[in-house]
């Protein structure tokens, strides 16, 4: 049994949101994974895949069996 589980999502953030994301008006985001739940994020995991445009691409969250952020990848 592994201890770990996996969501894949796609995010495409523009500037203007991912400014109120950092900005503190808006401090979680949630996205829809392709497994199915919803899954919900602090903004600071996002920030290592910030560009001047924004955040485009595939994801995937990696979290323990009691749901417990270990990491976020860029897929």
């Amino acid at each position: 049994m592994s201890d770990e589980r996996y969501y894949h999502f796609y995010l495409n953030i523009d500037q203007d949101e991912l400014m109120r994301l950092y900005s503190g008006s808006a401090r979680r985001l949630r996205a829809r994974s392709l497994e199915g739940p919803v899954v919900d994020l602090d903004a600071n995991h996002l920030r290592q895949f910030t560009t001047r445009s924004g955040i485009n691409g595939r994801f995937r969250l990696v979290v323990t069996t009691q749901n417990k952020f270990l990491r976020l990848e860029r897929i």
